[in-house]
């Protein structure tokens, strides 16, 4: 207190000696007693954020006709959108089902790892066999380095394309998971799931799946009914869960909702927006929103930067001069 009452009288003597206009004093000194009992406007130190959350069913991000192969060609398009997605919005977590990759794509090949951390669950040889499937499928989950949390990947054995996460703040833990439900999904499918998802809810209590789930019968989330049994099936056994869905319009070109937000904890979640900014390019929509954890903001760590001006240029160029020409038919 002292020495703001110093720093008031020595800025009273200063206008005194200076002559400067009893209106500009006035400001000055309002202004900076404003930053003195506030320095936060100055310095306002790490921000508590709402975790931002984007999801779609990509259809795939590479080539149908590379499926089998030990090569697989990366749709770059797709990937130069998801990228640019990633770099424009910043999203904290991003949710992609029907990825379509194999064990010959390398995380590092979609996303840096400097910045995203990636789960992700691919189709596998049994599930292919299972279902007389060559490849597609898939299920990724990105989550960004920077946020002040603690995360990490649920392990327990299930068969089906699922992949979640445990995410910890100082606040509160919750899991969130993504299911590609397949279309002809039988009810073993669908007894699993509930298994492998009350488990969660019994360890973890709270629980979000997001993700593609195929119930294309309901045509109301909020009363949700069906007249297809499988599906009937489903939605039964995860109403048991408590989960309720935070999404009721189309998110298919069709006109169907296929892609929902289920969780056991509504009041915590910003409503959803359906197909306002795509990912990558779909025959679904994107499907973002926002969960209030107040997370903390780590800082990257800097960039590596080469200086081009120091490098030398001559030696490089006898390098290459040195390297056979190959003559490639075209």
């Amino acid at each position: 207190m002292l020495s703001t009452l110093h720093y008031v009288s020595c800025l009273c003597m200063l206008s005194n000696k200076v002559g400067i206009s009893k209106a500009l004093f006035v400001y000055s000194m309002a202004l900076s007693l404003i930053v003195i009992v506030n320095p936060g406007i100055v310095n306002p130190g790490p921000s508590n954020d709402n975790i931002k959350i984007a999801y779609c069913n990509a259809k795939g991000l590479i080539h149908m006709n590379s499926m089998t192969s030990n090569r697989p060609m990366l749709q770059a398009k797709k990937v130069q959108d998801l990228q640019a997605y990633l770099f424009t919005f910043e999203p904290d977590i991003v949710i992609l089902n029907e990825t379509w990759l194999t064990k010959h794509i390398n995380d590092n090949e979609l996303v840096s790892s400097d910045y995203y951390t990636m789960f992700r669950k691919d189709r596998t040889e049994a599930d292919k066999i299972k279902y007389g499937k060559k490849g597609g499928g898939g299920v990724m989950i990105l989550y960004r380095n920077d946020i002040d949390a603690s995360v990490s990947e649920v392990k327990a054995k299930i068969s089906l394309p699922v992949t979640s996460i445990l995410v910890k703040t100082r606040f509160r833990k919750m899991c969130i998971s993504t299911y590609y439900r397949y279309d002809y999904s039988n009810e073993g499918s669908t007894r699993e799931a509930e298994k492998y998802y009350r488990n969660l809810i019994t360890k973890y209590k709270y629980l979000t799946i997001i993700g593609d789930l195929n119930l294309s019968s309901v045509k109301d989330w909020e009363t949700p009914v069906s007249d297809v049994c499988n599906q009937a099936d489903f939605i039964e056994r995860f109403t048991s869960l408590g989960l309720v869905s935070l999404v009721n319009s189309p998110t298919h070109r069709s006109g169907n909702i296929l892609d929902l937000i289920l969780t056991n904890q509504p009041e915590i979640f910003e409503r959803p927006t359906v197909g306002v900014d795509n990912i990558v390019q779909s025959d679904h929509v994107a499907i973002c929103c926002s969960i209030k954890l107040r997370v903390k903001r780590k800082s990257f760590p800097s960039v590596r930067k080469f200086l081009y001006k120091k490098a030398n240029w001559e030696a490089l160029n006898a390098n290459l001069k040195s390297i056979p020409v190959l003559c490639v038919d075209t």
